[in-house]
């Protein structure tokens, strides 16, 4: 158990260092339009070595404490002399779980407050200049088309109950999905590689569940049926939004993909081309 336990921890702090390293580098790399030094451009080499070093740790075991060579050259980096990058504001949050929202929302102010101490509004990047642009100057003066404009709806030529046990597959998937994504809200997806590649199961046992169903070309009017229900397209879901019974609607990127994997063509079949009806 002791062996065991001292590659858990070995594991744990490889995960930090992938974390870590990569903020170096970025800070790193940040530095090279700033300051003409090659020991910039040399670390952020090294420290993308560490990075893979550390995912590698998974199944092999290299000499190399690279909490120490992280910290090693975190010092030379000198980044307490040189200061942070305008953009590293939207980088760091506070990662430590808290009991409710509150204590999480004061840690954020906390460590949002510690790095704007930290700014050095002389650095120039890449980056800050993305930070900079307002957004919304570049979107569209134009409303967006409805979706009745290039929606084609096709007969629904199955029973409504086995529509609505496809629309339960992706309901029941969805709320797996959102669990998953409200207990792992501060890390990446795919740093708790056992939930994730769970999560990747459920999706392939979903597809699996109904192509299983075999309908044929029937899948047409049911891919109809419910891109119709979740965008409430045509004027008679319209009017029954109130009494549908269905969540389908706050679920609608998942079950885009989902119909997508199911039958590319057939999806495809329910949308028009600018040069007319896709086939």
């Amino acid at each position: 158990m002791k062996d065991f336990a001292k590659v858990d921890n070995a594991l744990a702090a490889a995960q930090l260092a992938i974390g870590e390293s990569s903020n170096i580098a970025q800070l790193a790399l940040t530095y090279t339009y700033n300051f003409n030094d090659q020991k910039y451009q040399d670390y952020v080499c090294i420290l993308a070595t560490i990075a893979q070093i550390a995912i590698d740790n998974t199944k092999r075991k290299y000499d190399i404490d690279l909490s120490q060579e992280i910290a090693i050259i975190k010092k030379d980096l000198e980044i307490d002399k040189k200061g942070l990058p305008l953009f590293w504001q939207l980088t760091k949050k506070d990662k430590m779980k808290c009991s409710n929202p509150e204590e999480k929302n004061r840690r954020n102010k906390i460590s949002k407050e510690k790095i704007r101490s930290k700014i050095n509004n002389q650095i120039i990047c890449p980056m800050n200049y993305l930070y900079g642009l307002e957004l919304n100057r570049y979107r569209a003066s134009e409303s967006t088309l409805p979706m009745e404009d290039f929606f084609i709806k096709h007969s629904l030529e199955l029973h409504h109950r086995v529509a609505k046990k496809v629309e339960a597959f992706i309901e029941k998937y969805a709320k797996e999905l959102q669990k998953f994504v409200l207990t792992h809200e501060d890390v990446s997806w795919k740093d708790d590689k056992e939930e994730y590649f769970l999560l990747r199961s459920d999706y392939d046992d979903l597809i699996r569940d109904i192509r299983e169903l075999k309908l044929g070309k029937k899948y047409l009017g049911l891919m109809s049926w419910l891109i119709n229900r979740a965008f409430v397209i045509s004027p008679d879901i319209k009017r029954n939004i109130n009494t549908m019974n269905t969540n389908i609607n706050k679920n609608k990127a998942i079950l885009m993909k989902t119909l997508y994997d199911v039958d590319r063509d057939l999806f495809l079949s329910c949308f028009i081309e600018k040069n007319g009806r896709l086939t």
